[in-house]
């Protein structure tokens, strides 16, 4: 597989699993199924970027006041899409039947209700950005997920993540953002968790600073290596599911599909 540019997610899978990376990236492998936490995170994204798309085209934008959320039909809706989505790709939801006009849909709202409460009054600039420029020489491609100026008139660039419980900011995720903080040639970024599995559902933000770039260039380096065929780091530490296991290949076969596994895992 070509990879004329590199993203954070590419960056991310690496430091997650190096194996996984080149299943991914380099085979063209394909993950199976999806968890209901992946969905309910990426249901808060659209509705996050909803909400802050229509502020951006409103009267909202000029006074900096935030609307509350009360609406569950915006929250239905994308639920409703990310489920017709699964359907069509032939998966099996045995939690499906908790979702529309459910406790699980509730508990969604609430703490994007929460969560724009608490960042009432920001200046948002933008959401959902496809980003498309080069960084250190190399073509970037990425998809910010919001960012907004605070009131010295610096660009912040924000993250959202959708978290089990309240964790704190950990080194793979400032790669992330800083990698998008780069690419908009910018200094602060922040991660803004929402936490709707909890009992009480809530919102955990955490700021700082990009990473320079003698810490992230070495992790593309390694990128260039992988992608000429350097074997992966078969270390515990390194590989995704946690597990010391160099059986990579029965690993993909069970995991992974794609029209060649048979002859990926040979």
């Amino acid at each position: 597989m070509d990879l004329p540019y590199w993203s954070p997610s590419q960056v991310k899978a690496m430091l997650e699993c190096e194996g996984y990376f080149q299943a991914k990236y380099i085979h063209g492998l394909t993950e199976t199924g999806r968890s209901e936490k992946l969905v309910v995170g990426r249901v808060i994204d659209d509705v996050l970027s909803s909400l802050v798309n229509d502020y951006l085209t409103s009267e909202f934008r000029e006074t900096g006041d935030w609307l509350p959320l009360h609406d569950l039909s915006i929250v239905e809706a994308h639920l409703a899409s990310e489920l017709a989505a699964a359907e069509t790709e032939g998966e099996t939801w045995p939690f499906q039947s908790k979702w529309l006009g459910s406790t699980m849909a509730l508990k969604i709202l609430q703490t994007i209700d929460i969560y724009m409460r608490d960042v009432e009054g920001t200046r948002w600039e933008m959401a959902q950005r496809e980003l498309s420029c080069d960084v250190f020489g190399i073509p970037f491609k990425g998809f910010l997920d919001a960012a907004y100026t605070n009131d010295n008139g610096e660009l912040v660039i924000i993250d959202w993540k959708s978290k089990s419980r309240r964790d704190n900011l950990d080194f793979m995720h400032r790669i992330q953002l800083s990698c998008y903080a780069w690419a908009m040639n910018t200094q602060l970024v922040e991660a803004h968790y929402i936490v709707p599995w909890t009992k009480e559902p809530g919102v955990i933000i955490h700021k700082t600073t990009r990473l320079p770039r003698e810490i992230i260039e070495p992790y593309l380096s390694r990128r260039a290596e992988l992608l000429g065929g350097s074997t992966p780091v078969l270390n515990p530490s390194s590989w995704r599911c946690g597990k010391a296991c160099p059986a990579i290949h029965t690993c993909i076969v069970g995991q992974w599909k794609a029209a060649d596994v048979t002859s990926y895992a040979a």
